[in-house]
């Protein structure tokens, strides 16, 4: 029988960390009293654009604690990718009842090398049984992967912007609160992800040979 190598061409990793160093219940207090719906006046802000269905998304306050977890996340984030990272949006999410939150991804046109941009999720309080994170992998237009991540008090979790992403059906009365980041490098790699320029070196010819009918 003949030696067989496998190459694996295809990987998503997703990095689950739990944030020691966070207060998480004054995170969540902070989070319930203090964040901002979206149809609140918010000239700071700007205008900000509704959430994924049913649900508003809540401008995250500033607060000593949060702003704590911040700087362990982006901790995290240079311990991980070696790198350092921003903060390009952060919101917070309450999920009720039979709420869910359809499949999406934070990938933006302006990402010159996707891998470089990562989101976060990260879970301040959890109620027992709340809905799951579920991310899919999609290739071949057909092909499908899927791996669920149960929310706990305190977890982080760190993926690919691109990835797709998505709830199940929070199928209990207490609410589940979740803070969202999506970060960027602070020295993101500005070269052209295809090298074009062989093609722009075209041959000019003035006259060329006739051809015969």
């Amino acid at each position: 029988m003949s030696n067989i190598e496998r190459i694996n061409l295809i990987q998503q990793d997703v990095y689950i960390v739990y944030l020691e160093d966070v207060n998480h219940d004054q995170v969540a207090s902070d989070v319930k009293l203090y964040s901002k719906i979206i149809d609140q006046e918010c000239p700071e802000y700007g205008w900000i654009s509704r959430g994924f269905v049913q649900y508003e998304d809540l401008i995250v306050p500033r607060t000593p604690e949060i702003s704590n977890l911040e700087t362990c996340i982006l901790k995290t984030m240079k311990q991980i990718t070696g790198k350092s990272y921003c903060i390009d949006d952060i919101w917070a999410v309450e999920l009720e009842k039979n709420q869910s939150v359809i499949s999406h991804s934070h990938h933006s046109n302006l990402h010159a090398h996707p891998e470089e941009y990562y989101s976060i999720a990260y879970y301040p309080s959890v109620p027992q049984g709340s809905a799951e994170l579920i991310f899919t992998s999609n290739w071949c237009n057909i092909m499908e992967s899927t791996r669920s991540v149960t929310p706990k008090k305190g977890l982080l979790v760190i993926f690919n912007s691109y990835l797709k992403h998505m709830t199940a059906r929070h199928k209990i009365d207490e609410p589940r609160w979740v803070i969202s980041m999506n970060l960027s490098p602070v020295e993101p790699n500005k070269e052209p992800n295809a090298d074009w320029s062989v093609y722009w070196n075209r041959p000019t010819v003035d006259y060329p040979k006739s051809v015969k009918e």
